[in-house]
């Protein structure tokens, strides 16, 4: 785990210099979608995107117990369609983040498939 107040900066150099995803999240989305692969022992799951949290947002957080008085922020949530698979990279280099986005490749095509996975 990270340190409290961990800057994307550090987390970002760290990857550099090691030269791969040193968070965990390759790990997690890869792992996961091989498991997707074997039907018999996977669970019946609900599928939810960025778009689902964003869409359903006062609801999500009605049942997680924010107070009614405070539901109006939520409600100010919206889901951005041309963001969409768009990646920028705060404080980095443009030959940084292809680096970085490069780590990552794999889990963006699993991402931006995730419809498709059976």
């Amino acid at each position: 785990p990270y340190k409290k107040n961990t800057t994307l900066h550090q987390i970002y150099t760290e990857m550099l210099d090691a030269g791969k995803d040193m968070t965990g999240i390759d790990h997690y989305v890869q792992s996961w979608y091989k498991a997707s692969q074997d039907r018999l022992n996977w669970p019946e799951i609900k599928l939810v995107t960025t778009q689902t949290l964003y869409d359903n947002a006062v609801e999500n957080a009605k049942w997680l117990g924010v107070n009614d008085e405070d539901l109006c922020h939520f409600s100010e949530f919206s889901f951005n369609l041309s963001k969409m698979h768009s990646l920028s990279l705060p404080n980095v280099t443009k030959s940084e983040a292809e680096r970085l986005n490069e780590m990552f490749k794999n889990v963006t095509h699993i991402a931006r498939n995730v419809t498709e996975i059976p």
